[in-house]
């Protein structure tokens, strides 16, 4: 593999490429290959989200805060690692005098930056959703993220308990307005991936 992509552990913790490997890889590759690296990181990106969202509904299943914990950390790391790994080969396309992909760069990670804070909010509504009812209920088990840039709305949604039917109507709206949010991001970011491959050829 390619110096500059990052990799993970058996137990899921970042194990990010050192430094110089990094520099050393913007120096030594085309722009071809930086590009491919990119899309490798991306398809990297997608992974981690179905992860997390498997995680995320395992928690509402079985309320085991210390192990969405854990998960929560393991992918905080490599999202890190991944968006250092981004920010690198932007510079590196600065060094090469290709301002117009460096700029297509930053746009992505402005996108995922969006992206990861509308997911954690997604969560959040839909952890106090349960939380609001003592009522039994329980989420698909699964993954979820069958396309796209893996959104938690690529497949059926978790089911939260039942509420009135005022409050029910209202959430179910807010719920569709996140999820919308996430379709319009993974567009955007496929677009702008899409640029990045035309504009690199």
């Amino acid at each position: 593999p390619h110096p500059m992509a990052s990799s993970a552990s058996s137990s899921g913790a970042a194990v990010p490429p050192q430094e110089d490997d990094v520099k050393h890889a913007i120096e030594e590759s085309t722009i071809p290959e930086l590009v491919s690296v990119l899309n490798h990181l991306q398809e990297q990106r997608v992974q981690i989200y179905r992860r997390w969202e498997e995680g995320f509904r395992g928690f509402l299943q079985g309320h085991d805060l210390m192990l969405f914990r854990h998960t929560c950390s393991n992918v905080t790391a490599l999202f890190v690692s991944i968006s250092k790994d981004i920010n690198d080969i932007e510079e590196g396309f600065k060094k090469k005098d290709r301002q117009d992909l460096a700029t297509l760069t930053r746009e992505i990670q402005g996108l995922e930056k969006q992206k990861l804070q509308i997911t954690t909010q997604r969560q959040v509504f839909l952890t106090s959703w349960f939380v609001d009812s003592s009522a039994p209920h329980q989420a698909p088990a699964g993954g979820c993220h069958g396309h796209g840039h893996g959104h938690a709305h690529g497949e059926p949604r978790p089911i939260p308990p039942k509420l009135d039917e005022e409050e029910e109507q209202k959430r179910e709206e807010e719920l569709t307005t996140l999820d919308g949010s996430l379709r319009r991001l993974e567009a955007e970011i496929s677009s702008r991936l899409e640029d990045l491959r035309l504009e690199a050829e």
